[in-house]
Order: C-alpha cells, then sequence, then structure tokens
C-alpha cells in the first residue's frame, strides 16, 4: 500500500496539492479530475521529481528512509510525454531500460530479460526497428517494456492513451491487466477519459480542482451525478451497463453562475 500523508506541492505561490491524505491500495489505480487539479503533479511527487512536503510510504516505509536507488528500484515513472531515443532501436531501447547505460558488455541474462519483455507485448518483430520509425502506439509499447525490464514493485504512468484510437487505448489496458496478473504490480495512472477508466480500474481516485481527495473507491459507487456536478461542474447520465460498469453522458456545463447556484 501507498500511504500518503498531508502532500502539498506548490508552483511559485500557487498551490497544487493541498494536505492531500490518500491510501493506494488496489493493483490498478486511475487517478482523475478536472484540468489543474493536480494528478501529473502527485505522479511527480511520488517519484520523486519535486519536493513535496508531507509523508508518502510505500508498506509502512517512508520515501524519505529509502535511498534514490531504493526509490528508483521500488518504482517507475512514465511521463505524458514520449521520450524514446530515436537514434536507438527498440531493442537497445529497452535494453537500456535495464541497464541504465548501453556499456559494452552486456550478460546474456540481460539480453533474454530483455526479448522477454518484447515478447510479452507482443512486439518482438519491432526489435531492430529504430524508435523514430514506430508509431505512437508502438512507441507506448516500448516505453512499458522498458519499465518492465527494470521489474519494479510500482508503475507510475502519465495519460498513456494520448493519441490512442479506440481499440489501442483497449488493446493497451489489457495489456496492463496481464501484466498485473503476471507480475503482481501496482500501477497508479492519470487519466482523463471516465469511460474508460470505469471500464478499467480496481479504484478511482478523484481529485478536486484544489488539490485534494473527492472520493475513492470502486468505479460504480465513485462515478456519481452528484461527483460529476461536483468535480467537473456538468450535469450527465449515468448508466450501468451488465457487468456493473458505469457509462457516463454528459448533457451540459453548469457554467460558474449556474454551478455556484446550484449549492448555494
Amino acid at each position: 500500500m501507498i500511504s500518503i500523508e498531508n502532500l502539498s506541492f506548490q508552483y511559485d505561490e500557487h498551490p497544487v496539492l493541498a494536505n492531500l491524505c490518500l491510501n493506494i491500495r488496489e493493483p490498478l489505480n486511475i487517478i482523475v479530475g478536472p484540468n489543474a487539479a493536480g494528478k501529473s503533479t502527485l505522479l511527480k511527487c511520488l517519484f520523486g521529481l519535486l519536493p513535496a512536503k508531507g509523508k508518502m510510504a510505500w508498506k509502512g516505509v517512508s520515501f524519505s528512509e529509502m535511498t534514490k536507488v531504493e526509490r528508483m528500484d521500488l518504482m517507475v515513472y512514465m511521463p505524458q510525454h514520449d521520450v524514446g531515443q530515436t537514434a536507438l532501436t527498440v531493442f537497445e531501447t529497452v535494453l537500456l531500460g535495464k541497464l541504465g547505460s548501453l556499456s559494452w558488455k552486456v550478460r546474456d541474462e540481460d539480453l533474454e530479460i530483455t526479448l522477454n519483455a518484447l515478447k510479452e507485448l507482443g512486439i518482438e518483430n519491432l526489435a531492430k526497428r529504430y524508435m523514430h520509425q514506430l508509431s505512437g502506439g508502438q512507441r507506448k509499447l516500448v516505453s512499458i517494456a522498458q519499465i518492465l525490464v527494470r521489474e519494479p514493485e510500482i508503475i507510475l504512468i502519465d495519460e498513456p492513451t494520448n493519441n490512442l484510437d479506440m481499440q489501442k487505448q483497449l488493446e493497451l489496458f489489457t495489456i496492463i491487466k496481464e501484466v498485473i496478473a503476471e507480475k503482481d504490480i501496482m500501477f497508479v495512472i492519470v487519466m482523463h477519459d471516465l469511460n474508460l477508466s470505469c471500464r478499467n480500474a480496481d479504484s478511482i481516485i478523484v481529485l478536486n480542482q484544489g488539490g485534494q481527495l473527492y472520493d475513492q473507491g470502486a468505479p460504480r459507487e465513485i462515478i456519481t451525478k452528484k461527483m460529476l456536478r461536483d468535480v467537473y461542474g456538468i450535469d450527465a447520465y449515468v448508466t450501468v451497463d451488465d457487468n456493473d460498469v458505469p457509462l457516463i453522458s454528459p448533457i451540459c456545463s453548469l457554467g460558474k453562475k449556474q454551478k455556484k447556484d446550484h449549492y448555494s
């Protein structure tokens, strides 16, 4: 379990996260919320890219007590924007995730781990292709393979479905679920697509515009008309399919004045 206690962060004088308290327990956790709610900032704070105030721990061990190497062994972070090395092949890029640098001496074991990661994601046929030759969806899969070879316990991903068509979005989450089943890894993912999140998340974490926790839990419990009004400022129909998955059909924006009047 990741435990977060009174986590705060601000850019210059602008607060983004404000005394956030949260426990993350499930295998597949998706963070949602409006723009500027601090979703991406939360991932960066967890990974140690931003100097947040407060307490964060994994299975009772404080992040502050871990060395930088221990923290990087524990978790990996996949940012929203592609940072692939275009001068490298797919195989070299994934191998780099395992080694940290492409030295002149590589163990056979590392080569095997790299090839297995490509096979798990069904992209071994791309091994000799250069990164700049790949589609956006293929680069996403290479990034995940690069993460898997490090064998972390936690994977943090920011908007993994950006620029993917619907088929590739569904395939990506199928792969993530297979990884969870095989490797017992926790995923913490930031998403904007609520319907896709509902269909795939074990737990949904809703942040409001003040950078605080609005609610968290199973999608069926969290996705309500009231939450959509409170957090997103919209009216919407919320139905549930045969698999108990909520489906959101937006109607209209409440607007600033309407939203204020609705709860005055």
